[in-house]
């Protein structure tokens, strides 16, 4: 089992973001296509100032804001460049997660937002974008939007409002959660279940697939938060033997009720409509999984598989329902 140490560095902070439709917004079913795209072209028209240049020909991508919340962190002379050439996005955008589509005029919704490490710095410039993608509009309709409250979520204790709309100020307060917080509880069970809440993507050899066990689903999740804590939090760069069979031998699948749904969301890059789909429903293990929980509950945050920053692999771990036999 890979020694777990190196995450010693690696932080996050959770926001919830508020906002008032100032018209009737209509959402795709999938409501994280649209926050995300609307997102990244608001961004880019805020703060790019060369919009006709991609970032890896820009001579200013390692101070730009966009490209270092966009674009590509790592730098060519990096021994492992190749490898992490297309590294994990350092956010996450949770959409609303009830299946409500239209939110009429003057209702109220939210959604949350996950900063990985030094990207909390950068919460202004989330919160300039988001303003102006309530400006531009949201949805098919571009039903337009304000930005009404943000509020930070510490590990515990209550949310802490950093901005009001009704003041217009912003404080910034550190309310990050370290991963040492994610310490297991003192009493495990033997099973736990993996709920998951938006689509879960994985591929094995390039392929896509629903069918994995817990060794791999931990591995490739612990590969995520290394490469996160590598390029956001300064950590160590630490290899993640994909073969390993020694990483969670006693750990079994006891349940699973998992299902495949396919979402399509339209691409500006491939010029039309690509799938996108993932599993969701439930997966319990069993085992003795408490030297896991740590990495398991980190990634009920940053969430686990592809996609994450359109909100894709949040997942919650539920231990109630698989006490006793």
């Amino acid at each position: 089992m890979t020694d777990i140490a190196f995450l010693k560095t690696f932080y996050f902070t959770c926001y919830k973001i508020h906002v008032k439709a100032l018209e009737d917004i209509n959402l795709p079913y999938y409501k994280g296509f649209a926050l995300r795209g609307a997102f990244g072209h608001a961004l880019k028209k805020t703060v790019c100032i060369r919009k006709q240049t991609d970032c890896p020909d820009c001579l200013i991508r390692n101070q730009c804001p966009y490209s270092l919340i966009m674009g590509n962190p790592v730098q060519a002379d990096h021994p492992h460049f190749k490898k992490y050439y297309t590294p994990q996005r350092p956010y996450i955008i949770v959409p609303p997660l009830e299946q409500i589509h239209s939110f009429p005029k003057g209702s109220l919704f939210s959604f949350d937002l996950v900063l990985i490490g030094n990207m909390r710095t950068y919460i202004p410039h989330f919160m300039y974008a988001f303003t102006q993608m309530g400006e531009t509009g949201l949805g098919w309709k571009r039903g337009k939007f304000v930005l009404m409250r943000v509020e930070t979520l510490p590990l515990s204790g209550e949310s802490l409002c950093i901005y009001n709309q009704a003041t217009g100020a912003l404080r910034l307060p550190d309310t990050s959660i370290p991963f040492s917080d994610l310490s297991p509880d003192s009493e495990l069970p033997g099973k736990i279940t993996l709920r998951f809440l938006t689509p879960f993507r994985m591929k094995i050899k390039g392929n896509l697939t629903s069918d994995f066990s817990f060794s791999l689903f931990y591995k490739r999740l612990l590969e995520r938060l290394m490469v996160l804590n590598h390029f956001f939090c300064d950590g160590d760069l630490v290899e993640i033997d994909e073969e390993d069979s020694s990483c969670a031998p006693d750990i079994s699948i006891h349940k699973e009720t998992l299902r495949w749904i396919d979402l399509e969301r339209y691409s500006n890059k491939q010029q039309g409509k690509m799938k996108m789909g993932g599993v969701t429903g439930n997966i319990t293990f069993q085992g003795p999984l408490a030297s896991y929980i740590p990495v398991l509950r980190a990634g009920e945050y940053v969430h686990a598989g592809k996609g994450a920053s359109f909100g894709f692999g949040k997942y919650s771990i539920d231990c109630k329902v698989s006490r006793g036999n």
